[in-house]
């Protein structure tokens, strides 16, 4: 079984951007562990005593904001770059998976239309490797 954790960055209803992305990433129910010990290693580098305290999200990170103000630039920095290097990491097998739209070239519902392209390219992705396990591609 997969597990698919997904977020959005922006606002459907946000006339100040163009764009709108919807994504999301994979992970074998197996795998959980090595990416919780990976980001909690991370995470420790901020908060020794309570890494499941630390929550890695972009925008703060950059920002300063949320306390993050009180680590150094080129350590949150740093710390972006390795949760991103998470995505390669070959014992992880991360499916990432993402919608970036143009919302002026969309009418319908911004968040339906999204999360539709993002979850066809998950179940894509399943189907394909039950195929491959399967034996039915070469």
């Amino acid at each position: 079984m997969y597990l698919l954790y997904l977020d959005d960055s922006g606002s459907p209803n946000d006339k100040n951007s163009a764009f709108f992305v919807f994504a999301g990433v994979a992970i074998f129910e197996r795998q959980t562990h090595w990416l919780d010990a990976s980001m909690t290693e991370i995470a420790k580098r901020f908060n020794p005593l309570d890494p499941q305290s630390i929550e890695f999200h972009a925008q703060p990170m950059r920002s300063g904001a949320e306390g993050w103000h009180a680590f150094d630039p080129a350590d949150r920095v740093q710390a972006t770059v390795d949760i991103l290097e998470l995505l390669t990491d070959p014992r992880l097998r991360l499916k990432v998976f993402a919608a970036v739209v143009e919302k002026s070239l969309v009418t319908s519902d911004l968040g339906s239309f999204t999360f539709e392209k993002v979850a066809c390219a998950f179940d894509d992705m399943l189907f394909l490797s039950f195929k491959w396990k399967a034996g039915g591609l070469s």
